[in-house]
């Protein structure tokens, strides 16, 4: 994995929102996410575009009404290390 991937999926699991892994999903269940928003972030996002890619891309793959402010804390602490 890049380390653009490494940052997000660490966080992505870190975050665990749908309790996946806390319930046993294997360690990959946010793999094709984390690839995903990695692909369409860059170190000059901003932490609110960087949330607004998280919240589209899990409304893709779970299809609840995800609205990027619930990302806000997260997309932050990617940013931080990009």
């Amino acid at each position: 994995m890049n380390d653009k991937l490494t940052i997000v999926k660490k966080y992505i699991d870190k975050h665990d929102y749908y309790s996946l892994l806390k319930h046993g999903a294997p360690d990959n269940e946010y793999l094709s996410e984390a690839v995903e928003i990695s692909d369409l972030i860059s170190s000059d996002s901003s932490a609110e575009q960087i949330a607004e890619v998280i919240a589209s891309v899990m409304q893709k793959y779970f299809g609840n009404n995800i609205k990027p402010e619930q990302y806000s804390e997260f997309a932050q602490e990617i940013k931080s290390e990009l």
